[in-house]
């Protein structure tokens, strides 16, 4: 009887020895397999601590194998007016700074996951815009044609942005010298340029990796200032020919091309041509094809002051919608515009949303409002879009605004966060006045609410943001 219970143990014993050495093995051939394809291992196969780092592990883990909220932004658009450049500039050292303009905003531009900027400006470098004469830079009001210090590049960079928009009606500012110069700039501090190029041949969109979730990028303009050939010239035969400059930013060998040229380095709809509209959204669907999980498109429509998109905005958005965009970003109209949330459908016939921000009006602005003209330029938004990451699929399924206003003091033209003024003003009584806290009010009682409304969109109030349904 002791033999027959001790050779019993003895198997159960071998059985569970062998199970256990089958899970090992299933499990460890999962693990190898896994990290066979992430970063940090050695040619072998196995992990090489030495070039990565648990925490990197980890989050590539999380990446590929669980449900997870990805957060991408947009903002209104950044403009810099002569006020803002003399505010700039400082004396002693003779050289400008812009990161204190985004003091008071800087926490909710930094709590995303990917964050893409809107510059209505160009940066061709001191001396080389058709306006010389703030400092060797142009910022009028009367002309409308703008060259930014490039120091601004940096600034954004620093303060967290990761994309700039640069296809805007402004990108010929400083001719084709300037649009090269624009994208070099941004490059140098480790920012992307989307819209405009410094070659006619470089892709015309952008693709990254955002914690494991492939998305597309693209942007394009509707109109652009300069269109005449004549301020396009004039910015570059003030120079002459001017070397080549790859690596630090500066120019490119691109002066006395022709208009077409020129404006081949932008990513132009010239009004709505339907030939463009169509290499567009035939870009949106390749980008698809290429594995993009979601696909934003940044767009500068026409130049309008209504707080409602017209019908060739809406009737743009759904072609893009229906070739395949997820969020659209729209600039160019100076004031905040209403926002459409569209049911659409994936590749595999399961239903999605898409949004489309007509226009998040002025970040950034020395533009303000004037009593009874109802433009408020004065206003603009950060929009956080919320995107469900899982194994098989990406989603929108969120949407948040946070609503600025561009506020003046003696030292400087600031981006305030409205409702977080509002809600608490003594934090704001030393750069609020009386005037300029009428326009917070007047933002956090009507003008938001109201283009919220006129969208049919419903939203609570959290942590000073609007939070919106999109059901």
């Amino acid at each position: 009887m002791n033999i027959f219970k001790k050779f019993t143990g003895a198997i159960v014993a071998a059985a569970v020895f062998i199970l256990l050495f089958v899970a090992c093995l299933y499990y460890g051939l999962r693990a190898k397999s896994f990290y066979m394809v992430t970063p940090g291992r050695t040619s072998s196969g196995m992990i090489d601590f030495s070039k990565t780092s648990v925490d990197s592990l980890v989050e590539d883990y999380v990446n590929r194998e669980m449900d997870r909220q990805i957060v991408i932004s947009g903002t209104g658009a950044m403009k810099f007016y002569e006020w803002q450049l003399a505010r700039a500039y400082d004396d002693a050292s003779q050289s400008f700074d812009f990161s204190s303009v985004f003091s008071y905003i800087d926490a909710y531009l930094q709590n995303t996951d990917y964050l893409v900027g809107d510059i209505e400006t160009t940066m061709a470098g001191a001396g080389k815009g058709p306006d010389t004469s703030i400092y060797g830079y142009g910022a009028n009001k009367d002309t409308n044609i703008f060259n930014t210090p490039e120091v601004l590049a940096q600034n954004l960079a620093d303060v967290g942005f990761n994309m700039i928009a640069t296809a805007n009606s402004h990108a010929m500012d400083s001719g084709s010298n300037g649009v090269v110069s624009t994208v070099g700039y941004l490059n140098q501090a480790g920012l992307t340029a989307l819209g405009t190029v410094k070659t006619a041949g470089d892709a015309r969109y952008v693709m990254q990796n955002i914690h494991g979730m492939q998305t597309g990028f693209i942007a394009y303009t509707n109109a652009i200032n300069v269109e005449d050939d004549a301020q396009a010239d004039t910015a570059q035969s003030s120079e002459g020919t001017q070397d080549a400059l790859a690596e630090d930013g500066s120019q490119d060998s691109t002066a006395g091309d022709s208009a077409v040229q020129q404006y081949a380095l932008v990513n132009y709809l010239n009004h709505y041509d339907e030939n463009a509209v169509t290499q567009m959204c035939a870009q949106v669907q390749q980008m698809k094809s290429e594995g993009a999980e979601i696909v934003v498109v940044s767009l500068s429509f026409e130049s309008s002051t209504s707080t409602v998109a017209d019908d060739s905005e809406k009737n743009l958005a759904a072609q893009l919608v229906s070739a395949g965009a997820d969020v659209i970003f729209g600039n160019n109209a100076s004031v905040p515009q209403s926002i459409d949330v569209f049911d659409t459908t994936d590749s595999e016939g399961q239903a999605k949303k898409a949004v489309a921000i007509y226009s998040m009006g002025n970040l950034l602005t020395a533009q303000q409002y004037v009593d009874g003209t109802g433009n408020n330029r004065d206003m603009g938004m950060i929009c956080n879009v919320e995107i469900t990451k899982s194994k098989t699929s990406a989603r929108v399924t969120g949407l948040e605004i946070i609503p600025v206003y561009s506020n003046w003091t003696s030292d400087d033209i600031v981006s305030i966060p409205v409702i977080e003024a509002y809600e608490n003003p003594d934090n704001y009584a030393n750069v609020l006045d009386a005037i300029y806290a009428s326009r917070i009010t007047d933002a956090y009682t009507t003008i938001f609410p109201d283009i919220l409304q006129s969208s049919g969109l419903s939203y609570t109030i959290e942590d000073s943001k609007y939070k919106i349904s999109i059901e």
